[in-house]
């Protein structure tokens, strides 16, 4: 399922949304791809004997990073996905319930390197990310101000812990 990414391309992350209808995964690509159960009958691989035992589908993909998507992340009620990236920048798209986004905002500079992780909040209303200066947090209903920057023990985290895993 996830080898839609380019051939050379290996995924990074993958989150199912909280309802389980969508699975989004990011790759060394830079490309976010959005897919979606079908109801079409089960299929084999070429050459292969064994049968799919559900059948999910890429039904959109989602353009920004620069490199490698290395988080995605949610909102509760399945509306909005937040992703990082290699570049720096965390970027967080519309979604629909069929599976097609656009880009609604992008926070860049604000990580010294590149952003580890992105997680929204139970409720809904932050959004947290993750780089070697820290962990800072977003509030969504006052216009994405940062809200807190927390350096504390992240300042001598390695840069490569990433490629380690």
């Amino acid at each position: 399922m996830l080898s839609e990414h380019q051939s050379d391309a290996g995924v990074q992350t993958a989150r199912f949304n909280h309802s389980g209808s969508i699975l989004a995964s990011g790759g060394s690509d830079n490309i976010i791809l959005l897919y979606k159960l079908s109801t079409a009958p089960a299929s084999t691989t070429l050459g292969s004997t064994w049968v799919n035992k559900e059948n999910w589908r890429a039904v959109g993909n989602l353009r920004g990073p620069s490199l490698d998507v290395t988080g995605l992340s949610w909102s509760k009620e399945d509306k909005q996905l937040a992703t990082c990236s290699m570049d720096g920048s965390i970027y967080v798209y519309s979604v629909t319930g069929e599976g097609q986004g656009s880009l609604i905002h992008t926070i860049r500079n604000q990580h010294y390197g590149w952003v580890k992780g992105v997680a929204f909040d139970p409720v809904g209303r932050y959004l947290a990310s993750h780089g070697r200066n820290g962990v800072k947090v977003w509030d969504l209903q006052k216009d994405w101000a940062l809200v807190q920057h927390m350096k504390q023990p992240f300042e001598k985290a390695p840069e490569s812990a990433f490629r380690l895993r």
